[in-house]
């Protein structure tokens, strides 16, 4: 065995986050369209879907749940608006 072969899996290149003199925000990306590019990554490719499922599934389980001890009824109402948001959306 002679050979070294160097495997590459460089897929996608991470984004160049630039400043821009006047503004407040810094950009993500050339265009400021990293998040876009993620959302069509994440529908396109297969792997990149793959992973994200793994992961939702791996953090969220069997669903959102909390414990409504101790909260307001204000912030009892922001919780379950949040945690209904995340079921509509499935």
């Amino acid at each position: 065995m002679d050979k070294i072969s160097v495997l590459k899996f460089e897929v996608t290149k991470p984004p160049v986050f630039k400043e821009v003199r006047g503004k407040d925000w810094i950009y993500w990306g050339e265009k400021n369209d990293y998040p876009d590019y993620l959302i069509d990554l994440a529908t396109k490719s297969a792997r990149h879907g793959a992973i994200l499922s793994g992961k939702i599934n791996f953090i969220l389980g069997k669903g959102l749940a909390y414990n409504p001890k101790g909260l307001t009824d204000e912030q009892k109402a922001i919780t379950e608006n949040f945690i209904k948001f995340f079921k509509d959306k499935d």
